[in-house]
């Protein structure tokens, strides 16, 4: 078979495939959940519920470390409580990279018409 790409993470090993994982899921789950009108409902009640709670899930840094905290763990990646400082750098990095290659709110897309025409 092929051979297995490995890094270490923390000293252990994990496959680079889990890493890659890792880190889209982290900026992606973390953008659904700060920037998606689906999760709008969410963050308004966050902001009613608890002006803190609000906060958190309007910011792609704070929501970043939950989430990165979150996946590692059930990922069972090795030092998993350490990934959510990963998140907390990746999800900006994420929405910052999305702002560049499509400007905006960075959704290459627009759902406004039946059509979804590219802007």
């Amino acid at each position: 078979g092929m051979p297995s790409i490995v890094i270490y993470l923390f000293g252990s090993k994990i496959m680079y495939l889990e890493f890659i994982i890792f880190v889209l899921a982290t900026i992606g789950a973390t953008l659904i959940v700060v920037e998606s009108d689906i999760a709008a409902p969410f963050r308004a009640w966050a902001k009613k519920a608890n002006p803190l709670l609000g906060e958190l899930t309007s910011c792609p840094q704070c929501t970043g470390f939950w989430v990165g905290l979150f996946i590692g763990c059930w990922m069972h990646l090795p030092y998993w409580y350490f990934l959510g400082f990963a998140g907390s750098y990746l999800a900006p990095i994420g929405k910052a990279t999305l702002f560049y290659l499509f400007g905006g709110d960075g959704i290459p897309f627009t759902l406004e018409d039946s059509n979804d025409n590219i802007r």
